[in-house]
């Protein structure tokens, strides 16, 4: 039987691609390289974290804990955030460092809280 994540998950899919084809078909995309990365990291974001989201607001404890999801969303949000201003300003200098390096010390540590986040949490989980 499919769970309720897996059903969630491939209509968050379906829907960022019907979304995408409507986009395209309706000549809305973007020429430039940088806003059409802009636009495949927002797909990301939708695809991967669209799901998560939902079923955090709906404080679903299906296959993921609620608060585990609420960390996920939070983190993807801060790395695209991060890969956005480094696609679009990443050669800008501020002070000594560029955007870009600053956006990715920032993806970087996000990653690197979340990972130990979920590992405390687990691990919390574990010893109960």
């Amino acid at each position: 039987m499919v769970s309720r994540d897996t059903k969630v998950h491939l209509g968050t899919v379906g829907i960022t691609f019907l979304v995408l084809l409507g986009v395209q078909s309706a000549g809305l995309l973007p020429e430039s390289r940088s806003a059409i990365s802009v636009v495949a990291l927002v797909s990301y974001g939708a695809i991967f974290g669209g799901a998560h989201l939902y079923l955090a607001i709906r404080d679903d404890d299906g296959m993921v804990p609620a608060a585990a999801r609420w960390r996920y969303v939070a983190t993807l949000a801060v790395v695209l955030s991060a890969g956005v201003a480094y696609i679009v300003a990443g050669g800008v200098a501020v002070g000594p460092v560029t955007v870009g390096t600053i956006a990715l010390g920032v993806a970087g540590v996000a990653a690197a809280v979340y990972l130990v986040a979920e590992s405390i949490d687990a691990y919390r989980a574990s010893s109960i």
